[in-house]
């Protein structure tokens, strides 16, 4: 009887490292993907849209309502993009990540709320929307694969 305790201890035992291991390594993923979503954000503050552009792979993929098409591919048509956008005097940019989804062992779906905030002529204005992206490690960098970001339709009336 006794024998039986120790060797379902030693099962549990067993099993809850590797758990835990995975959790740990989920919460470095997280902390790594957290940085590079402040990056983001603090290029944005300095309306640097080179430095925003560099946080994308070199074949990285912009997704935008932006004329004249709806991918941009690569850096050189992202930072474009980035300049156009600051042309238009761009304020405040807070990003909320909601969720992060595993895909493969170097990637992850990262599934976020952002909110810009502008003056408009009768005072500040919030837009609100919501962004996925794949975000990619390579060489032990994480990088933008692929970004999509959407306005909510509430939110772009205001």
């Amino acid at each position: 009887m006794c024998m039986r305790w120790l060797v379902a201890a030693a099962l549990t035992a067993g099993l809850a490292a590797p758990a835990s291991a995975q959790q740990q390594a989920n919460q470095v993923t997280r902390q790594q993907i957290e940085r590079l979503t402040a990056a983001f954000v603090d290029s944005w503050a300095k309306q640097d849209a080179g430095a925003i552009a560099g946080l994308f792979t070199e074949d990285g993929v912009l997704v935008s309502q932006s004329p004249p098409k709806a991918f941009k591919i690569g850096r050189a048509e992202i930072k474009q993009v980035y300049e156009n956008v600051f042309k238009g005097g761009r304020g405040h940019l807070e990003v909320n990540i909601e969720q992060l989804l595993p895909f493969g062992r170097d990637a992850v779906i990262e599934l976020s709320e952002y909110r810009v905030t502008v003056q408009g002529q009768s005072g500040p204005i919030s837009l609100v929307g919501h962004a996925s992206a794949l975000d990619v490690r390579q060489g032990g960098t994480w990088k933008i694969r692929m970004l999509a970001a959407v306005p909510d339709a509430a939110a772009s009336g205001k």
